[in-house]
């Protein structure tokens, strides 16, 4: 069977990669902003529909 060399390598690297990768830690200040934000577009999102539906019920 022949080995390919690259690709033993490749592999090794990733399988390094995942084995040392730390998982996201989220801040609480980040939690809060991205709340924030969420809200929002959330907020901005029913505005936008709302001014449709007054536009349709108005005609």
């Amino acid at each position: 069977m022949h080995q390919n060399p690259l690709k033993e390598q490749l592999t090794k690297e990733i399988h390094d990669f995942r084995e040392n990768r730390k998982p996201r830690s989220l801040k609480k200040q980040n939690l809060w902003v991205r709340k924030f934000l969420y809200l929002l577009i959330g907020i901005s999102t029913l505005v936008g529909l709302g001014k449709i539906a007054l536009a349709l019920l108005l005609r």
